[in-house]
């Protein structure tokens, strides 16, 4: 990076994912992370077992929390050519 952008600068942004109620993550996790195991099923069955004990886990969170806060630190690179 440096030799194409020798002043290019690194800038980086402390956020988090806010997560209203237990759905949000569930359909979250859904849209990807839940296969993203190696004994994942062709089929698909691996889905259902997994959203539901991650549901379960998340029950005691938003009991206590109410909602749940993922960290993410997230970065650009900026030139001021």
């Amino acid at each position: 990076m440096e030799r194409t952008f020798p002043g290019a600068e690194r800038r980086l942004h402390e956020n988090a994912l806010i997560f209203p109620d237990p759905a949000a993550v569930l359909r979250f996790y859904a849209s990807g992370p839940v296969d993203g195991i190696r004994e994942r099923t062709p089929d698909g069955s691996h889905r259902a077992p997994l959203l539901s004990a991650v549901g379960r886990q998340l029950r005691p969170v938003f009991e206590r929390e109410g909602v749940l806060r993922e960290p993410k630190t997230y970065g650009c690179f900026v030139d001021e050519v």
